[in-house]
């Protein structure tokens, strides 16, 4: 459960290939009540691992100032909790009102993990 909604995290045995990533982990929440307008990729997740207190300022330096300074660029910060969660998880979320990036101090199996503990 994270944020209340229930989730399932998929292994996959042959990553997916994104442009120059390779997924090899996909994380499908139940619908929530948002409605989207359009059909695609509503968000990616991205794991840089290291102090989760300096997540934001490491996330915005892989960033070039003039794409987050460009018209209909937004930030937002929070922290998701998970149930049993014991990992801080904080996020820096970057949208341009379409698709999001996140980014995590830590990936889901670590997050999970945590909780088995």
């Amino acid at each position: 459960m994270i944020n209340g909604r229930p989730i399932c995290l998929f292994d996959l045995q042959q990553p997916l290939a994104v442009g120059p990533w390779r997924i090899d982990c996909v994380e499908l929440p139940y619908p929530g009540e948002k409605r989207y307008p359009h059909e695609g990729w509503e968000h990616v997740e991205l794991v840089l691992s290291g102090d989760p207190q300096t997540l934001h300022a490491r996330a915005l330096s892989h960033l070039a100032d003039e794409a987050l300074l460009a018209p209909g660029i937004k930030l937002k910060q929070s922290s998701p909790k998970g149930e049993g969660e014991r990992l801080p998880n904080p996020t820096l979320a970057i949208t341009d009102g379409t698709v999001t990036i996140k980014f995590h101090p830590y990936s889901i199996r670590d997050i999970v993990a945590s909780e088995q503990d």
